[in-house]
């Protein structure tokens, strides 16, 4: 059977884990609820270069070869990179953050997590994934 593809303009976010040099984790988010590209770094780094841009094309191509809108305006889209998220206090728990900014913004929460909640997570999550469930 063919692999249904979705038209990523239909969906509310869309959530893109993002390497950094083999080391870190950080995620980018594009929210078309709120016409904005995110980006999450639980270090409070800033984007990193090109970002925004190739996420913009990346939009605009899947726009114009899946919903065939060649001139998506993207013109009234913003940035968006805050400062007042959660922090890791450590070298490993990268991957835990993104999961769980990528968890909580899928539900509109509120990122009111700290790195306190981190043991907490990575159990459920093992459980989650041993049950073969996420909730």
């Amino acid at each position: 059977s063919k692999k249904q593809r979705a038209e990523i303009i239909l969906l509310d976010k869309v959530f893109i884990p993002y390497n950094i040099s083999n080391t870190h984790w950080t995620l980018a988010v594009i929210n078309f609820q709120q016409s904005r590209f995110e980006y999450y770094d639980s270090l409070h780094g800033q984007p990193p270069h090109n970002l925004f841009i190739n996420l913009r094309r990346y939009v605009k191509d899947e726009a114009a070869t899946h919903s065939s809108l060649p001139d998506y305006d993207l013109s009234e889209w913003t940035e968006y990179t805050p400062s007042d998220i959660p922090a890791q206090d450590n070298g490993y728990d990268c991957g835990v953050f993104i999961c769980k900014f990528a968890d909580y913004l899928s539900e509109n929460l509120d990122l009111d997590f700290t790195q306190r909640d981190t043991p907490y997570f990575r159990d459920r999550m093992v459980l989650e994934l041993t049950e073969k469930r996420v909730e």
